[in-house]
This record gives structure tokens, C-alpha cells and sequence, in this order.
């Protein structure tokens, strides 16, 4: 979007689209409606879901004067995306409105560019960067000096990113509600810590394939973080039974857990689950593939939950179908979501050899 003190035509970029699932519900304020956690075909690029108009910076373009932006989106991998930030640097050019910044999978961004622009955008709100590979700490550290307004960040795939930047972004933008960090492989505890002891209007929180987590981090992320409302832990594989409880402890308003690929969790973590604040009332969401422990105990512990909608048990060895059954017995609008693989039929000799 566009607006400008002089007379000009409007330039739009056909590339220009917003992310799909965690960050296409982001608007000025966002409603209570479901926002999809990022999951499955992790190795594939967000597909957009709408054209939104933007801005087109391509080094040919001859910018209007006065021009103020106030929303800029560059696309999926956008080849002016080398150039962006010099256009946005332009004197010319006013970045004070811009408050949503989209820029995923722009694999030419650099840290350089980020902080180009983060300086003159003291206002900005939302700042997509996934899949962005040359986005690193020095990055983060220029959103925390300048855009202290921050309230959805995604950094899903930045492999750069590491506790350095989480922890200046986590001290300086305390109003980041949303924060996707899925992928960013060399996260440990202390970003964990960092967030625990800064974001607590932190709402929804992805660490995906996030292996160096362990139970330490997650117990000051939860005592810390209490307005949590979606979480995805998918291949946290250090994390034990013992984060279960301090999610159910301290997160309340917790709705939506992913939990897929958690090797050790076992029936006693999904028990901690079943009596927590956030069980009777909140708890729509589980997903369990994968989680090769998890017997039918832990689906008569959930039992208790009457807001559960869906549950997904895919590759749950121990998980039956007579299980399944007395669970939607008990929750009979419950969506659940299995495979069990075909019997193998007996060897039959053949009696003609």
C-alpha cells in the first residue's frame, strides 16, 4: 500500500504476497481466530495464499517524491530483492509508516539490508524473514535498537540465527506476541530463557527442529510466558514428560500443541497434560505423531479434555484401535487422526510345487 503527499501512479509488484498459515492471519489487530502452526513439508516453501498490492523496487524504477510506504511485501524470492534496501534508504523515501515488512524466502536479503531499513522504521510491527539464509544475529540486533514495536516476528529457516540475536530481540521488543524460530538449529536454552524472562505477552511460539532444547529452557520459557495459546515443539527430541507439566502448570490459555517426533514423551507427560488449567477449557489441538511411547493410558488421560477437537497419532505404534474407539466414545465430536498399516495376510504354501 501506498500513500503519497503528491500525485503518482501506483506501482504494484505481481510477486508481492504475504506467507501462508502462522502469518497470514496478521492484520492491524488480529481476532481470536485459528492461526495454522507451520508443520509438514518442512523442506518445501510456504505457498501464498492472496495478492496483496506493494511496492515494486527494482533498480530501474524512478521512486515519486514524498512516497510513504506502509506496507511493503517483496515475495517469494523476488529478483529485485538485491536493490530493495537501497530504494528503501532513499531520502526520498519515508519509512516511518511502514509497519509490516514481508520478505520470505528472499534468499539475497542480508543483515545489511535489514538494518537499512529497520532504521527508518521505528513503527514496524511485523517482519517476515523466513528463508531468508543470509539474515543473521547482526540483524536481530538492529530490530531491537530500532523497531522496538515488534509484534509478530518469523525467523522460521534462518540457520544464522542464534542466542546472541534472540536475546537483544527478546530484552529490547517486548510486545512480540507471535515469534516463529522453527529451524534455526542453533538455538539452546538461553534463547528459551531469554523469552521467559522478557516476552510475557508472548502468545504463540514455534521451535521446530530446534534440537539443542532441552526441559531447562522450556521450564523458564512457561513460568515465564503464561498467556502461551499455540506451541510447536516437532522434533524438540531432548525434551521429557517434565516439559508436559510445566506447560500445564503455568499456560492456562494453552490451545494448540504440537508434540510430533518427541520420542520421549511417554503416558505420565500426557497425564501432567490432562490435569493442567488449560485441559477442561482451552486444549483443542494435539499432534502426537511419532511419539513411539504413547500408549492407549494416555488417550483415556484426555478424556477430561471436552474442548479437544483434534488429535493426530500417526506412526503411534502403541496406540489401538480399541483405544481410539473409547476415546470417541467419550468425545464424540473429536477428529482423529491415524494410520494403522494392513494386516499381512498368512503365507499360504502353494500345494502344486
Amino acid at each position: 500500500r501506498l500513500s503519497k503527499e503528491t500525485p503518482s501512479r501506483r506501482l504494484q509488484n505481481s510477486a508481492g504476497q504475504r506467507p501462508a498459515d502462522f502469518f497470514a492471519a496478521v492484520q492491524k489487530h488480529r481476532s481470536a481466530e485459528s492461526i495454522p502452526l507451520h508443520r509438514n513439508n518442512r523442506s518445501n516453501r510456504d505457498v501464498p495464499e492472496r495478492q496483496l498490492p506493494t511496492t515494486q523496487v527494482a533498480p530501474s524504477i524512478l521512486l515519486p517524491q514524498n512516497l510513504r510506504l506502509d506496507l511493503l511485501s517483496l515475495g517469494v524470492g523476488t529478483p529485485q530483492t538485491k536493490h530493495w534496501y537501497t530504494h528503501c534508504s532513499d531520502d526520498r523515501v519515508s519509512c516511518g509508516q511502514l509497519t509490516e515488512l514481508h520478505l520470505a524466502w528472499c534468499e539475497k536479503i542480508t543483515s545489511g539490508g535489514v538494518k537499512a531499513v529497520a532504521e527508518k522504521a521505528a513503527g514496524l510491527e511485523v517482519i517476515v524473514l523466513q528463508g531468508c539464509p543470509k539474515v543473521d544475529d547482526e540483524a536481530l540486533a538492529a530490530l531491537g535498537d530500532y523497531c522496538r514495536r515488534l509484534r509478530v516476528v518469523n525467523l522460521s529457516n534462518c540457520r544464522l540465527v542464534g542466542d546472541t540475536g534472540v536475546k537483544v530481540l527478546s530484552e529490547k521488543c517486548r510486545c512480540i506476541e507471535m515469534l516463529s524460530l522453527s529451524r534455526c538449529t542453533a538455538l539452546t536454552d538461553a534463547s528459551l530463557k531469554c523469552m521467559g524472562e522478557y516476552l510475557a505477552d508472548l502468545n504463540v511460539l514455534e521451535v521446530a527442529e530446534c534440537h539443542l532444547l532441552t526441559d531447562s529452557g522450556f521450564k523458564v520459557l512457561a513460568q515465564g510466558c503464561n498467556k502461551l495459546m499455540r506451541m510447536d515443539l516437532e522434533e524438540c527430541v531432548l525434551i521429557s514428560d517434565n516439559v508436559l507439566s510445566y506447560l500445564a502448570f503455568n499456560c492456562p490459555l494453552l490451545e494448540h500443541l504440537s508434540l510430533s517426533h518427541c520420542e520421549l514423551l511417554t503416558d505420565e507427560g500426557i497425564r501432567s497434560l490432562a490435569v493442567g488449567a488449560c485441559a477442561t477449557e482451552n486444549l483443542r489441538v494435539v499432534e502426537l505423531d511419532n511419539c513411539p511411547l504413547i500408549t492407549d493410558t494416555a488417550l483415556e488421560q484426555l478424556m477430561v479434555c471436552q474442548a479437544l477437537e483434534r488429535i493426530e497419532l500417526f506412526d503411534c505404534q502403541l496406540i489401538t484401535r480399541a483405544g481410539i474407539k473409547r476415546l470417541k466414545s467419550r468425545l464424540p465430536g473429536l477428529t482423529v487422526q491415524a494410520y494403522f498399516a494392513p494386516a499381512t495376510p498368512p503365507h499360504q504354501s502353494n500345494p502344486n510345487r
